[in-house]
Formats: structure tokens, C-alpha cells, sequence
């Protein structure tokens, strides 16, 4: 699992935590350390789980797509959880925000279905329980709305 605060502006943050910048005005802190903290006070944030084994995906579908690099959501995302359905699917993301469930992965255009080696993929698809699910990828993998 991989915790990750997306945040708009500067926060105060204590051990354990690195930053990057995703755009001018967004950023992201991960936990590298099971006790990083953060002081809260007058911070705007959400938390974003990504690949938490307790994120239940059961009955989520495609929602949508997205056009976007495997480096980029390697960067924003970390590694890919390990597929249930290696033979359609080579990477997969869950992703858990609000309470709202999203998954990111590639569907039969791969290695394992004679596609693409993964690194070069750039349609993923998008699942989830409702089209909120394609809000919560491209607001975490795009900038200001633009495919990336």
C-alpha cells in the first residue's frame, strides 16, 4: 500500500515524508516511513490510498479511458499491484479516495495478450463503481484537465 497526501500548497511536514511536485499547483507527499507525521493545522489535503489490500474492487467495470505514459503513473502512483487476471491485464492500480474506489490498468493490449511490453503502453482503462472513478484518475494523472 502507498499512502500519498495530495495537497495545493505548502505544507509543514515533519520525518518521514517525500515530496514532488505533479504541477505548478499541485503536489503530492508520500509516507516512506510506517510513523511519518504531518501537522494539520491549516493544511488542505486528501488522502489517497493506492493499491490497499483492504480497498475492496469487487464489482467495479469499465468506466473510461485514458491516454497517459506508464512512467508518469509509475511516478504519481508507484508500481502496479499484482494482477489477479495476468492474462488480459499486466498492471492495475487501486486507487481509494473519499471513500470512492478507482482502478487504472491495461485491458488485452500487453505482453500477456501479444501487445505492447508494459512500459510503452499509453491506453489504460479505468474502472470503478461509478464515472466518479474517471474524475479521480485524471484528476490524480493530468494536469489542470489535460491528458498527459
Amino acid at each position: 500500500m502507498r499512502n500519498i497526501l495530495q495537497y495545493r500548497e505548502s505544507a509543514p511536514f515533519k520525518s518521514g515524508w517525500h515530496t514532488h511536485t505533479v504541477s505548478d499547483d499541485l503536489i503530492y507527499a508520500e509516507s516512506i516511513m510506517s510513523d511519518a507525521t504531518i501537522d494539520f493545522i491549516n493544511f488542505d489535503f486528501r488522502i489517497v490510498l493506492v493499491n490497499n489490500t483492504g480497498t475492496c474492487i469487487s464489482g467495479t467495470h469499465g468506466q473510461g479511458s485514458i491516454e497517459v505514459s506508464y512512467a508518469k503513473i509509475v511516478a504519481i502512483l508507484g508500481e502496479p499491484d499484482p494482477c489477479e487476471d495476468s492474462i488480459k491485464i499486466d498492471a492495475e492500480w487501486t486507487i481509494e479516495i473519499d471513500g470512492e474506489v478507482a482502478t487504472l490498468y491495461n485491458w488485452k493490449n500487453g505482453p500477456s495478450y501479444g501487445g505492447l511490453p508494459v512500459n510503452r503502453i499509453r491506453r489504460w482503462n479505468i474502472g470503478g463503481h461509478s464515472p466518479k472513478a474517471i474524475k479521480i484518475i485524471k484528476e490524480l494523472l493530468t494536469n489542470q484537465g489535460e491528458e498527459q
